[in-house]
């Protein structure tokens, strides 16, 4: 038997816009169905279909709640009056939000802000009788969330807790450094470690539109950790620290490590760990940078800005007597005053810094 085909609503039908009803057509409508008449009788009496009526039919037990709690029968809307004593609790709690998250820098979960709200409420009626309780529910928070106009959003790495202040002091710190010291611009050395993918494959990938799924893949990954470093007048620049994850990679097997073109270091974590940068600072930056001294007919010194990580430790000060050890605020914080891109943090900050000290 051919299946009848379905009807069609043609392209540029009109919309049917959404009809709110009366609480007393709504009560009508609960008492003739309790009376055994059916939705489809009682939808040609009010010229309804007779799925209006079903639902109607099935929230029978709100609506018997608005009658009773003398919502007038002309109502289309009910509007829920809120407690005081809530209205107060919520207030306190958007003003503990605004002070964790912006004096204290902590980040917040829904969790977090539904146990704070229920020991909140639960200290402003501790003192008042017969009072419901109260369970900071989904519910609540979406809607509480609405009123004091919060999102949420994803840390973005380092960028979420930048230090505008700390970034702003710093160039007025490091040109005093740079006055007291005596330090010209070819004194003046950066060392800053950045990550290389140098295998990564792309996440996303252009397909047929006919195909629902690409082939899969293995995502390769592999990375190194650079250390590069340079002086501010350019003319310095010290061989790259590079960290791998292999000692003896298979390309590399047979030739001397003194023949590549950067100090090779290896450990599982491809991390700049204390050992590794002590290595380096001892036995390469030192002796490179006393030689530049005496090329360029200089003192023995160098001013050494670096930044402060796990591998960079306090002691490293005492590391090298010619050196005079920097520790630089986080790259995020520059960024906070000099805008993106990374190789412009450091490279602002010594060029305000410099200018700084010479005027």
């Amino acid at each position: 038997m051919p299946k009848r085909p379905a009807t069609k609503t043609p392209f540029n039908a009109a919309k049917r816009s959404h009809v709110a009803f009366m609480l007393d057509l709504k009560l009508d409508i609960v008492k003739r169905h309790e009376h055994r008449e059916g939705t489809s009788v009682i939808g040609r009496v009010h010229g309804l279909a007779p799925s209006t009526v079903h639902f109607i039919v099935k929230n029978a037990d709100k609506i018997k709640e608005m009658a009773r709690s003398a919502t007038p029968l002309t109502a289309t809307k009910v509007t829920r009056f809120r407690d005081a004593g809530m209205e107060s609790m919520e207030q306190m709690l958007s003003t503990w939000i605004d002070d964790q998250t912006q004096r204290l820098k902590t980040p917040l979960s829904q969790c977090m802000i539904q146990q704070k709200a229920r020991l909140l409420w639960k200290d402003i009626t501790k003192d008042k009788p017969n009072v419901p309780e109260f369970s900071a529910s989904r519910g609540w928070f979406d809607r509480f969330r609405k009123r004091i106009s919060i999102h949420n959003l994803k840390m973005q790495g380092e960028s979420a807790s930048a230090d505008h202040e700390a970034a702003e002091k710093f160039p007025p710190f490091l040109a005093t450094i740079i006055k007291e010291g005596g330090y010209s611009p070819k004194q003046v050395v950066n060392l800053d470690e950045t990550g290389l993918f140098w295998k990564k494959m792309p996440s996303q990938t252009y397909i047929s539109k006919k195909e629902k799924t690409s082939p899969g893949f293995k995502v390769a990954k592999d990375r190194l950790t650079l250390l590069i470093g340079g002086n501010a007048e350019g003319d310095l620049k010290l061989k790259p620290l590079l960290v791998y994850r292999s000692e003896t990679p298979l390309v590399l097997r047979g030739v001397a490590k003194g023949q590549v073109p950067v100090v090779w270091r290896s450990n599982s974590k491809v991390w700049v760990t204390g050992s590794v940068m002590h290595d380096y600072m001892f036995n390469y930056v030192s002796g490179r940078i006393s030689r530049y001294n005496k090329e360029n007919d200089f003192d023995d010194k160098a001013l050494m800005m670096i930044d402060n990580a796990p591998g960079h430790p306090p002691a490293m000060v005492d590391w090298c007597k010619t050196l005079k050890l920097c520790f630089c605020l986080p790259t995020h914080d520059f960024a906070a005053t000099y805008g993106p891109g990374r190789h412009l943090y450091i490279q602002g900050a010594l060029h305000s810094a410099y200018h700084g000290a010479v005027d």
